[in-house]
């Protein structure tokens, strides 16, 4: 609640507490993504064959490009170099000409 005092400032109190005692914020995110889940799952059933074939495909491509992008963030960037063959057959015969 806010509440003026006449003199220009203004307080602010409440009587409840942010987040409410008792409860977790992260626990309550899992919960709500749990049944988003059940609720999705539930809906694919009940499509034909050929629909469910094309969701389950359309999210394991969702899920692989997902990862891979967080994967190709995580690489050094220089690991290009490691698998160079030709950079290697160069090296090779240059110690073997020395």
């Amino acid at each position: 609640m806010i509440e003026g005092r006449g003199d220009g400032v203004i307080e602010s109190f409440s009587t409840t507490e942010f987040p409410p005692s008792g409860t977790n914020p992260i626990a309550q995110l899992q919960e709500g993504l749990k049944d988003l889940e059940n609720k999705y799952h539930n809906w694919v059933t009940k499509q034909s064959l050929p629909v469910e074939a094309a969701l389950a495909t359309f999210t394991s491509a969702i899920q692989g490009a997902t990862i891979g992008g967080l994967m190709g963030t995580l690489r050094p960037p220089d690991i290009a170099y490691s698998f160079s063959t030709a950079t290697d057959a160069q090296t090779m015969n240059s110690l073997k000409q020395a």
